[in-house]
């Protein structure tokens, strides 16, 4: 008796469809009381020593996002008129790059309107050795 062995067929790939995602309760407590004066957002400061590799860090960027699909994502009406998380339609995020000494910009105001932007901002300043 013999056995053949036919070749795997590799599965179509599919992008799983996570969107529209509902709001967490917490996600939409931190939608709702957000506000002007006193905005639901918070800052990250990391320090590092040594040479900065901005090439790295560019091509890196895109990576990290396509692993995290809310940080590429809005807040808007979708299932059954509910806030849900959407796919963004401008899902890019862009480095801020500067001197070290350089203050941050915020035109747009600190506060993060996932309505209509995603909700991470990056900026690097840097010198020769930090």
């Amino acid at each position: 008796m013999s056995t053949a062995v036919s070749p795997q067929i590799a599965a179509p790939a599919r992008v799983p469809r996570l969107f529209p995602l509902y709001l967490t309760p917490f996600e939409e407590y931190m939608l709702w009381d957000d506000r002007t004066d006193y905005p639901m957002t918070f800052v990250v400061k990391m320090e590092f020593d040594g040479k900065l590799n901005r090439d790295a860090i560019t091509d890196a960027l895109p990576k990290a996002l396509s692993r995290h699909p809310l940080l590429q994502a809005n807040v808007k009406p979708a299932k059954g008129n509910r806030v849900c998380w959407v796919a963004a339609e401008q899902p890019n995020v862009e480095i801020s790059w500067g001197a070290i000494d350089e203050p941050l910009e915020l035109p747009r105001g600190e506060a993060i309107d996932l309505r209509q932007e995603v909700g991470l901002r990056v900026w690097i300043r840097a010198t020769e050795d930090r």
